[in-house]
């Protein structure tokens, strides 16, 4: 390589260019490096010696090898970012030609010159990885973000949800800064880091309001300089099997000790008790564990990269593995962040003792499930054991448990709450039953009104009142089976491919309704909130409000902006983004982009429109409770009907997997009413009452199904061609 000039001396991302080109040969495999060098000699040997990197220096012909060689040899300037990848386009020069290219550089003559004297063009050849020369286009500062940029690339698998949106973005001005300090090392900062986040979790064992949120904004800090501390090692080449320990010794301490300091806060607030504690810490523990055999401890040991894809014998790598990493990060800490805001940690600490036991159970299985290739015969026994035990545990056995559960759930409510008040109530409401009945079908209308909002103008054919039975028709299936609520999707699919709908149209308006309800429920839940945390918390109504409708604007934006790219470009771009682009079926690529040009000719108007409608659905719900309630002498205002439906959509949204909601629809709604202060046993006439409702609704909708499917003779549709393509079974 070559270091003549002032830009090889020309410090990005905390080392001379010229160094950092070195040392990305080396990261490309290359053991036998020459640096063309004069005075800049001086300014790259003590970076290189730091490094352990031993170079041949050359400032003439009489420096060389006695031997170059026939083959030919890269040809790197020192005055360009390169990086391991970028190696690969960088010029050659034939063996036999370079000394006189030596004898030409030591004269005096441009490298560019001097080059095409030695028969070899200078212009690097295309191709992956960095090669930039620094120029008045590409400053130092430009290619410090370009090397950021691209590091970040490589981490950005790894990294949790947050980590990409947030955590990378506050970490990288700070990486910027600290990198022109050279006393300033990742392991320094990694203390620094660990010191934060050992204060923030002694801020929580307080029991003020004040110091408990200002622990929190610690343990984020702390977070911020756990990306920094990586960030920096990286731009500098300073990373080492040592430093991956010691950050993964300080993200263990702070991670045990903000449950440690969480249990002893909430312990002496008495919100929690010594057992639950305990409960807690076991489960962090266990989990902890199971996460550093499986996934930190083989990383350790193949040279200290935490970002290590794995390999055939690992679980890194793995698609669903990635998933668990993710979860495994510390973006709870966000969650602690909300509920300490609004006074309530105690919420994430059952949440934690219950979830980190079934987090670390569902590790052991997967392990079980996934067994590597190789190993000994114990292991890959046990792989066998638990690829049998996960294939008895899906389909129709984990449908079992679930209702087996909602049962339970179920059985322990009506004995607890007893049915006397309950047939009171009924009694009560007598004929209002009917109206109440009444109700739901302005959610069914509203909801098909969206949906027909999902047809781009002037292309739907069929009729309103149809779209309304195929509406019926889909949501029975959705309640009455575990299909994560898509089931009835495809049932909508196959039934508009029925009337001659071309699969792109037909997936693009089910589509729209699908992600569009879904995210107006998430809208829903920030409004409701906005309005129930006033009530729960002392949260200022104004500043809960305000939270709640830019909460609701940032959802109906990104579900408008989401519509407009296209579900599938968004979809394979995030794909790319991870690298599990390959494990998209090849089928989907053509009927993906017939889905997109569909949703192109929507137009923003109409998706905003549909989105409105389906948030409108949601609060149809609150109408519902008020008149339940109201029929049954407890009436109630309309902030607490808002209230009761907010919980109710939370609950039913995360227990989807629940068989036509057994238990959980009666169960939560006395869990929600004790919360707000009202009278369980209202709470479960409410269940009730929504129980029937919904059981009527699902019959009528099946009896609709029947009756659409029977009004035409079964045969090959553009639906079945469309779920062919993707890969997509129903039934």
């Amino acid at each position: 390589m070559v270091a003549w000039g002032p830009g090889a001396t020309e410090v990005v991302g905390g080392l001379p260019l010229a160094a950092r080109a070195v040392l990305a040969l080396r990261g490309a495999g290359l053991e036998e490096v020459a640096v063309l060098a004069g005075s800049e000699r001086r300014r790259l040997e003590p970076a290189l010696a730091k490094r352990a990197t031993d170079v041949r220096w050359v400032s003439g012909p009489g420096d060389l090898w006695p031997e170059p060689g026939s083959g030919s040899i890269r040809i790197v300037p020192g005055d360009h970012l390169v990086d391991a990848s970028g190696v690969a386009r960088a010029p050659r020069c034939p063996g036999p030609a370079f000394p006189a290219l030596v004898e030409d550089l030591a004269a005096g003559r441009p490298l560019g010159e001097a080059l095409r004297r030695a028969g070899t063009s200078p212009e690097p050849a295309l191709g992956a990885g960095l090669f930039i020369p620094l120029d008045p286009v590409h400053p130092p500062a430009t290619l410090e973000v370009t090397l950021l940029d691209s590091l970040g690339r490589h981490t950005a698998v790894g990294d949790s949800y947050l980590a990409a949106v947030v955590d990378r973005r506050l970490s990288r001005p700070v990486t910027r800064w600290l990198l022109g300090k050279p006393w300033v090392s990742p392991s320094r900062v990694t203390g620094l880091s660990l010191a934060v986040g050992l204060l923030g979790a002694a801020g929580l064992m307080t029991t003020g309001y004040g110091t408990r949120l200002a622990a929190v904004l610690c343990l984020l800090v702390s977070i911020v300089l756990d990306c920094v501390d990586g960030e920096i090692a990286r731009a500098r080449f300073e990373q080492s099997a040592a430093g991956a320990r010691l950050d993964v010794i300080g993200d263990y301490l702070v991670n045990l000790s903000v449950f440690v300091g969480l249990a002893i806060g909430l312990a002496r607030d008495g919100s929690t008790g010594l057992g639950a504690g305990l409960v807690l810490l076991g489960g962090v523990a266990a989990a902890t564990v199971a996460m550093h055999v499986l996934f930190v401890r083989p990383a350790l040991s193949c040279g200290g990269d935490l970002h290590w894809e794995g390999d055939a014998t690992s679980l890194r790598g793995r698609a669903a593995a990635g998933v668990i990493e993710k979860l495994a990060s510390r973006d709870y800490t966000y969650v602690l962040l909300l509920l300490a805001l609004v006074g309530h940690l105690e919420w994430f600490f059952y949440a934690a003792a219950v979830g980190s036991w079934l987090f670390a159970g569902g590790l052991v299985l997967y392990r079980w499930s996934r067994g590597g290739r190789g190993g000994s015969r114990p292991v890959r026994s046990a792989a066998r054991l638990g690829r049998r035990l996960m294939t008895r545990l899906r389909g129709r056995w984990l449908e079992a448990g679930a209702l087996g559960v909602g049962l339970a759930v179920l059985g322990l409510t009506l004995g607890k709450i007893g049915l006397t008040g309950l047939l009171r109530d009924l009694s009560t409401i007598g004929w209002g039953l009917v109206l109440i009945l009444l109700v739901e079908s302005g959610n069914v209308l509203l909801n098909t009104l969206g949906w027909a909002f999902g047809f781009p103008a002037g292309e739907r054919t069929v009729a309103f009142w149809r779209l309304v039975a195929m509406r019926l028709a889909g949501d029975s299936v959705n309640y009455l089976t575990p299909s994560a609520t898509v089931g009835g999707e495809l049932v909508r699919i196959r039934l508009l491919g029925r009337l001659d709908h071309t699969p792109g149209l037909a997936w693009a308006s089910v589509s729209v309704a699908k992600v569009g309800q879904t995210l107006a429920q998430a809208a829903f839940i920030f409004l409701g909130l906005g309005v129930v945390l006033p009530r729960l918390t002392g949260l200022p109504t104004w500043l809960a409000l305000a939270g709640g409708a830019a909460g609701a604007i940032l959802v109906s934006g990104g579900f408008v902006w989401l519509t407009g790219r296209g579900f599938w470009r968004t979809l394979a771009g995030l794909a790319r983004r991870f690298g599990v682009e390959r494990r998209l079926p090849a089928g989907w690529g053509p009927s993906g982009r017939d889905l997109d040009a569909a949703l192109g000719r929507l137009g923003r108007g109409r998706t905003a429109a549909a989105l409105a409608c389906f948030v409108t659905a949601w609060a149809v719900g609150a109408v519902e409770v008020l008149l339940i309630l109201r029929w049954a002498g407890a009436p109630i205002d309309w902030g607490t009907a808002l209230a009761v439906e907010t919980g109710s959509v939370v609950i039913d949204g995360i227990l989807f997997f629940v068989p036509a909601k057994v238990g959980t629809q009666e169960g939560g709604k006395v869990l929600l009413f004790s919360m707000l202060g009202l009278d369980p046993a209202r709470g479960l006439t409410v269940g009730i009452v929504r129980r029937i409702r919904e059981l009527v609704y699902a019959g009528l909708g099946l009896a609709v199904l029947a009756w659409l499917t029977a009004s035409r003779r079964a045969a090959p549709d553009s639906s079945a061609r469309a779920e062919a393509a993707l890969g997509v079974r129903s039934g």
